[in-house]
């Protein structure tokens, strides 16, 4: 190749990884593509039970819809009676089935896999429907992990891109100022 196109083409490698680069870095900061929407549990109204199947490695959530912004009391319970934890998950997400949009509110704190019985009161007079299904947000040590990983990869790539292409810059012109003076002189002819 000549050495000529030789830079050139080490040169077009480090804008490729330029916008490759500042592609990812765009991507961590708007945040990732939408995924599929999860199977939801069929729904149903305040003040009603729901029996389910959970299980914990599956991160099993809570999601509500409400005509309005509401509070309201949500329990769990196995076949015992006895009680699991509700918490607040760790992002943010909503579903959007139809024209409803299931706001992700809790997770479900369940230790192992069976039927348990999710209920949930709203205030009277208000409209509210629930559904389980699972949490699809990442959990914060992971997420911070992950964003930082991309960022550092974003800078990473168009670095590794710009010492290649000096490198090769480099040893093509010193090769060729080595041909040059390894040359004979031209002779003249008359």
């Amino acid at each position: 190749m000549h050495p000529r196109r030789l830079i050139i083409a080490a040169w077009a490698v480090f804008g490729l990884s330029a916008v490759f680069g500042t592609v990812g870095l765009i991507r961590t900061i708007t945040g990732p593509e939408p995924t599929p929407l999860p199977t939801l549990g069929a729904p149903f109204q305040s003040g009603h039970d729901s029996t389910v199947t959970l299980d914990p490695g599956l991160r099993p959530a809570l999601y509500a819809w409400a005509e309005q912004r509401i509070s309201f009391r949500c329990t769990v319970k196995d076949g015992d009676g006895r009680s699991y934890p509700l918490t607040g998950p760790p992002g943010r997400d909503r579903i959007i089935d139809g024209k409803r949009y299931w706001e992700l509110v809790y997770d479900i704190g369940v230790t192992a896999a069976g039927d348990y019985t999710v209920r949930c009161r709203a205030p009277e007079g208000y409209q509210a429907m629930f559904r389980v299904g699972p949490d699809r947000t990442m959990p914060p040590s992971e997420a911070a992990g992950q964003t930082a990983g991309n960022v550092l990869a974003s800078f990473a790539v168009p670095v590794a891109g710009f010492v290649f292409a000096l490198i090769v810059t480099v040893v093509v012109v010193k090769r060729g100022n080595r041909a040059r003076r390894t040359e004979p002189p031209a002779t003249e002819k008359h």
